[in-house]
C-alpha cells in the first residue's frame, strides 16, 4: 500500500528503516544481525516461472523458522482442523500466483464435505452481485466486469476465480469500498460515521469498528506525517482508522462466510437468534483469503478484527453446559467460567480460531534487503511473520 495526503492507492510500499520490528515483540532478533545477500537468502530455491522461492515453517510461537518442502505448505493447509487459509502475498509477484493457485487447488481437493470460498481483497462488497453472477457464467467476458475499476492487474487472479467457477464455489467479495476509506483518510472516522446512509452501511464493517491494535500502530504509523494541514499525529491517526476499516470489512466478510452467519449484504435474514445457532467451536466453512501481506503479516490486521469478531460472535451464542462434558469444561479443554453457561475465555476463543487458521506470508528477498531494520540471517527471517513465509525472489522487470 501506498499512501497519499487525502487519497489511497494500492501500489507496494516498504516499511521504513527507521521502524525497528524487534521493538514490537514480534521478532526478538538483534538489529546488528549481519544481513544476508539476496543470493545468500535464495540459494538452492525452487522455482515458479523461473523464479526462486523458499518456504519456512513457524513450529511455535517465537521459534526458528524451519525450512519445509511446498509439500509441506500444502499438507498444512489441509489439515482436519484448518477452515481458513489467510494470504499474505506481495501484489503482482508470480511466485505468489503460483502458490495460491497451489494452495487452492489442493484445498478443493482435499476429501471434506463442501467447497472452497475464494475471499479476495482486490474485490469490494459493491461487487459481490458481479461475483455471485460471474461464478454462475460460463463466459470469461464477465471477468471484465467482475475486476472493472480494481487498482490492481486483475488478470493475475483470473485463474483462481477460474478454479472457484469450475467448482461452483462462493466467490466473497470482501474489501470496503475505497470511497468510504477515502473519506476517513480526509476527514476523518467521524465523518464517515456522521455521513453514511443505512444503505451503505451495510457495505463495511458495522460502525463503529476496532481501532488498529497498538502493535500495528507502532508498526505503520511512524509511515504517515502531516499533510493538508493537519498535524502529524491528526493525520496518522485517520490513515491508521483507513486502514482498520479495509481490515475490519475483510474480517468481517471473512468470519460471517466461516460462520454460515447471515450477512447484511447477503440478501439471507439477520435474525440475531438465527445468527447464534449457526457460531459453534468449529468454523463449518473453508476460505482462502487472498490479500496484501500488509494486512495479515504479523498476525495482526485482518487477524486481530477477525479474533474480535469470532470473540464477539461466540459470546453472543452462549455456549450452554450441554455442550461441555461431565468434568466441568467445554468438550473442546475450556474451562467453564460459569455454573449455568460456558463462554469462554478470550485465551481460549483465541487459541481455538488459530488452530483453525494458516497465515502464509510470502515476502520478496528484494523487500528483504531493503528492510535493513528487519534483515535476519538467511531461514531466521521474519520469524513471527506467519505460519509459513515464503521468501522469492524479486520479480524481473518488464523489457
Amino acid at each position: 500500500m501506498s499512501w497519499h495526503c487525502g487519497w489511497l492507492t494500492a501500489t507496494r510500499w516498504i516499511y521504513p528503516s527507521s521502524v525497528a520490528m524487534g521493538t514490537l515483540g514480534v521478532i526478538n532478533v538483534s538489529n546488528t544481525a549481519p544481513a544476508a545477500t539476496r543470493d545468500e537468502v535464495m540459494d538452492s530455491g525452487d522455482t515458479i516461472a523461473g523464479l526462486r522461492f523458499k518456504i519456512f515453517e513457524r513450529q511455535q510461537a517465537g521459534g526458528p523458522l524451519i525450512r519445509v518442502p511446498l509439500e509441506s505448505l500444502l499438507a498444512g493447509c489441509t489439515e482436519p482442523d484448518v477452515a481458513l487459509v489467510l494470504f499474505g502475498e506481495e501484489h503482482g509477484h508470480p511466485v505468489c500466483r503460483g502458490l495460491e493457485e497451489a494452495v487452492y487447488k489442493r484445498m478443493l481437493s482435499a476429501e471434506r464435505n463442501g467447497s472452497v470460498t475464494l475471499s479476495l481483497e482486490m474485490l469490494d462488497t459493491e461487487k459481490q452481485q458481479a461475483a455471485n453472477m460471474y461464478i454462475s457464467s460460463e463466459e470469461d467476458s464477465s471477468e471484465d466486469i467482475l475486476f472493472g475499476g480494481s487498482l490492481v492487474n486483475w488478470q493475475d487472479y483470473v485463474n483462481l476465480c477460474r478454479l472457484a467457477r469450475a467448482e461452483h464455489a462462493h466467490l466473497l467479495a470482501a474489501n470496503a469500498p475505497r470511497r468510504f476509506t477515502s473519506t476517513i483518510a480526509t476527514l476523518g472516522y467521524e465523518s464517515l460515521a456522521a455521513t453514511i446512509s443505512d444503505e451503505d452501511r451495510i457495505l463495511i464493517a458495522p460502525l463503529p469498528f476496532q481501532k488498529p491494535s497498538p502493535m500495528l500502530a507502532a508498526k505503520i504509523g511512524p509511515m504517515f506525517k502531516g499533510c493538508g494541514g493537519r498535524s502529524d499525529d491528526e493525520h496518522r491517526m485517520h490513515m491508521l482508522m483507513a486502514q482498520s476499516l479495509w481490515d475490519a470489512t475483510m474480517a468481517h466478510q471473512i468470519q460471517g462466510e466461516l460462520s454460515r452467519a447471515p450477512l447484511a449484504n447477503s440478501g439471507v435474514s439477520t435474525d440475531p437468534s438465527l445468527q447464534a445457532q449457526s457460531y459453534g467451536f468449529d468454523w463449518p466453512q473453508r476460505v482462502m483469503h487472498v490479500c496484501g501481506r500488509y494486512h495479515v503479516e504479523h498476525f495482526l490486521g485482518i487477524v486481530s478484527h477477525l479474533e474480535y469478531y469470532e470473540h464477539e460472535a461466540r459470546s453472543k451464542a452462549r455456549v450452554m453446559v450441554e455442550d461441555c462434558n461431565t468434568e466441568g469444561n467445554c468438550a473442546i479443554g475450556h474451562e467453564k467460567t460459569d455454573p449455568k453457561e460456558d463462554y469462554c475465555s478470550t485465551e481460549a476463543v483465541l487459541a481455538d480460531m488459530r488452530r483453525q487458521m494458516r497465515l502464509i506470508v510470502c515476502i520478496s528477498s528484494e523487500g528483504a534487503m531493503q528492510q535493513s531494520d528487519m534483515v535476519l540471517a538467511h531461514e531466521r527471517y521474519l520469524a513471527n511473520a506467519g505460519d509459513f513465509v515464503v521468501i522469492c525472489e524479486p520479480k524481473k522487470a518488464p523489457h
